[in-house]
């Protein structure tokens, strides 16, 4: 969340939005580099809950049976 609004204001300081064509402000660079990363964990962490949420429903079905 702090990665996306610090984004938000560099935006406004560089008169430029994030995802706009190069070049960008070496601070636009670095938060969009970060911005990914947080992204990225944040994508696996949610693929990872999911297996684990899928692999536990199938685990509970077992005993069922």
């Amino acid at each position: 969340m702090q990665a996306m609004r610090e984004r938000k204001h560099q935006e406004t300081r560089d008169g430029k939005k994030s995802y706009d064509p190069p070049p960008h402000s070496p601070e636009m660079t670095r938060l969009n580099k970060r911005f990914g990363r947080v992204h990225g964990i944040s994508s696996v962490l949610n693929m990872l809950s999911l297996a684990a949420t899928l692999y536990y429903g199938v685990v509970l079905s077992k005993r069922l049976a």
